[in-house]
């Protein structure tokens, strides 16, 4: 986790969690869902917009974790944004060198 996001977390304890605006496809790309996106339905049913920037997505994988329940959320400064996983808070990759990889980058 960066040090900028435990700083936050500690300057503003009790920020509440936040829950439907982001969601992880099969394929481990990550979707920005607003109001009009969630009120449309679940992740399965309405995306969202694919998020494209290269420094947020490395930003959202350096911050990407799992709370004691297993449920998986992005530390956005104070606040925990929890995913809405289309199938699994991992995916992996089979490179040419027989290695995998997965999706934040992680071997």
């Amino acid at each position: 986790m960066d040090d900028i996001v435990k700083a936050a977390m500690a300057k503003w304890p009790n920020v509440p969690n936040c829950f439907g605006w982001l969601g992880l496809d099969a394929r481990g790309q990550w979707y920005m869902r607003d109001d009009r996106v969630q009120a449309a339905g679940t992740f399965q049913q309405a995306r969202g917009s694919l998020l494209r920037h290269e420094k947020l997505v490395d930003f959202i994988h350096r911050n990407y974790a799992a709370d004691e329940r297993g449920q998986w959320y992005f530390q956005n400064g104070p606040q925990r944004v929890y995913v809405e996983l289309e199938i699994t808070p991992w995916i992996w990759r089979l490179q040419p060198d027989g290695g995998v990889l997965g999706h934040t980058g992680l071997a």
